[in-house]
C-alpha cells in the first residue's frame, strides 16, 4: 500500500489544466483581462487552457486575440507574429469564370464596361462581424497585372467597418486601370476566402 504522504506529494506536483476566459477589444484584439472564472462582462472573450498560458512573467500587452481561419484564437505577439507567412502577407485572389453561388468571404466584381470594382462580404461573415468590428480599419488592394505583382496599375483602399456595415462597397477605376486589360489583384489576407469575378 502506497504511503498517503506519497500520494499528497504526487498530487501536489500533478499539472493541474483548467480553462482561462481571456477578455479582449474585438476592435483591435488586444487582451484586457484574464479570469479563471466567466464573468459578464461588456466585452467578448475566449477560453484558452491554462497549459496554453504562461503563469511567470505574464504581460497582458505581449498578446492578442486574432480571427483566423473563422476562429478567434489567442496570439503571442513576441513569438506567433514575427513569423513571416507570404500567404498571409501577400495573397493573389483566385479568379473566378461567374459568380453562380460561389463561396466567399469577400467577392470582388470587377465591371470593366462601368469601370467599378464592387466589393461584396458574404452574409455569413457580416453576421459574425457586425457586433465585433466597430473601428475603422482599411482594406488594401492592389491591381497589378495579370499574375504579375511587379506591375502595379493601381491602389485600392476602403474601410473595413463600411463593408461589414453594407455589406458592399463600390470602388471607380482610377487612372492606374481602365480595365481594357485582365488583372490580378493581390490583398493581405484579413479574410479566408476571396474571389475575384472580372465580367468581361
Amino acid at each position: 500500500m502506497a504511503n498517503i504522504f506519497d500520494k499528497l506529494n504526487d498530487l501536489e506536483n500533478a499539472e493541474i489544466i483548467f480553462n482561462y476566459y481571456v477578455y479582449y477589444d474585438p476592435h483591435t484584439g488586444s487582451v484586457l483581462h484574464i479570469r479563471n472564472y466567466e464573468e459578464i462582462d461588456l466585452y467578448p472573450h475566449i477560453v484558452v487552457l491554462s497549459s496554453e498560458l504562461p503563469e511567470k512573467n505574464r504581460n497582458l500587452s505581449d498578446f492578442l486575440v486574432l480571427e483566423k481561419n473563422g476562429e478567434f484564437k489567442l496570439t503571442n505577439k513576441k513569438i506567433d507574429l514575427i513569423k513571416f507567412d507570404i500567404d498571409q502577407d501577400i495573397h493573389m485572389i483566385e479568379k473566378i469564370k461567374d459568380a453562380n453561388s460561389p463561396t466567399f468571404d469577400i467577392l470582388i466584381k470587377q465591371d470593366n464596361q462601368e469601370k467599378k470594382f464592387y466589393f461584396i462580404m458574404s452574409d455569413v461573415l457580416v453576421s459574425r462581424l457586425e457586433n465585433l468590428w466597430k473601428r475603422e480599419k482599411d482594406i488594401i488592394m492592389y491591381v497589378t497585372a495579370e499574375n504579375d505583382p511587379n506591375i502595379l496599375y493601381s491602389t485600392i483602399r476602403f474601410d473595413a467597418f463600411r463593408l461589414i456595415k453594407y455589406s458592399a462597397t463600390v470602388i471607380d477605376f482610377d487612372d492606374g486601370y481602365d480595365g481594357t486589360t485582365p488583372c490580378t489583384i493581390f490583398t493581405r489576407k484579413l479574410f479566408q476566402n476571396y474571389k475575384h469575378w472580372d465580367m468581361r
